[in-house]
């Protein structure tokens, strides 16, 4: 990170209250939330609350919706940058793509072939290359395809990445499983999984090359720090949050340092443990933040993004950094997953 400053030149974002990255922002700054009934799947014959973009709420796998409700942020993300037709602009652009772990019910390694498959045709049709890379870390993925992208970047090996995600929990059998475990939210249990679905992207350059083709930064990539927990740690198990802590401390020590940060974002899912971890972190490495700042989740408006929180916190953070709707300074993003790897990467606007 130190060699080269990296911008954000184009976000998008299709989530359940928006089709664009504006109208998502402007509906969470709102307050407004889709988070409703959903009548595929019931527990005590009482529907479980989802956020859900697709227009029938169907109950499908994750592979089967990944293309096509993603294609559409990436799509957004690419016009803004000015980068939608590269017959036209000819640069070499990459896709990091952040996805659940391929175990995962509904994303079985026979089903998520057929999805690369399919991102496979449409990064040709976008890019006119097979530069994908699919990177399986859940809630962390987008932080860990941003540092991977970055790296590309700094060597030359790309012009520009595209940084990608989805997520849908809407998939009963994933669902039922999430239940057995205890961890789905439901009338008698509120610290739980809130199921979600969205994809989120943006696209990511040098600060030499969005000049060079005198393209807009709309956010800079200040530090990305990667933790992990000690082997062993589950969700079920008390946490110190030490990688965490670490993470934090790693990202804040990087100038302009923590008195610039005023907002906070985290990929809250509804379970207690996450909120636990944070409040164990807070006295050790957020003691620098100045009054008053902010912290912000979206679960409650759209349910959990999963795979594709880090994508849509950058992009969130990117729309209110360009809109002014924010306060002055920095924006800190942490994402954590069940595999006890942390995340925190650190923007400032432009």
């Amino acid at each position: 990170m130190a060699e080269h400053t990296f911008g954000v030149t184009g976000v998008g974002m299709y989530t359940p209250v928006g089709t664009r990255a504006p109208a998502t922002c402007a509906a969470i700054r709102a307050g407004i939330s889709r988070v409703r009934p959903w009548p595929h799947f019931s527990f005590a014959d009482e529907p479980i609350n989802v956020g859900a973009v697709a227009a029938d709420g169907r109950d499908a796998s994750w592979c089967e919706k990944a293309v096509p409700i993603t294609r559409r942020p990436i799509y957004e993300a690419l016009w803004q940058a000015g980068l939608y037709s590269h017959d036209w602009h000819g640069r070499r652009v990459g896709l990091y793509f952040s996805t659940p772990p391929s175990q995962r019910i509904g994303v079985l390694p026979e089903f998520y072939s057929d999805f690369g498959a399919c991102l496979g045709d449409l990064w040709d049709e976008l890019a006119g290359n097979d530069q994908i890379h699919l990177v399986e870390h859940a809630h962390v993925g987008g932080a860990v395809a941003l540092a991977a992208a970055c790296e590309a970047l700094s060597k030359g090996e790309i012009d520009a990445a595209v940084v990608a995600g989805f997520e849908s929990a809407l998939d009963s059998p994933y669902l039922d499983e999430l239940l057995a475990q205890g961890r789905l939210h439901t009338a008698d249990r509120s610290g739980g999984i809130i199921p979600g679905e969205g994809a989120a992207a943006f696209v990511l350059e040098t600060a030499a090359g969005a000049r060079g083709r005198q393209a807009a930064v709309l956010a800079r990539v200040v530090a990305v720090a990667l933790e992990q927990e000690a082997a062993g740690w589950s969700p079920s198990l008390p946490s110190q949050a030490g990688a965490l802590s670490r993470a934090l401390q790693t990202a804040l020590a990087v100038p302009p340092g923590a008195s610039e940060y005023r907002r906070l974002m985290v990929d809250h899912t509804g379970e207690r443990w996450r909120v636990r971890e944070w409040a164990l972190a807070e006295p050790r490495a957020l003691g620098g933040l100045p009054l008053g700042w902010q912290l912000w989740h979206p679960v409650d408006c759209v349910g959990d993004l999963g795979a594709a929180f880090v994508p849509f916190a950058v992009a969130w953070a990117a729309t209110e950094f360009t809109r002014r709707n924010a306060e002055p300074g920095g924006t800190i993003v942490g994402a954590m997953n069940d595999a006890g790897e942390r995340a925190v990467l650190t923007l400032m606007p432009r």
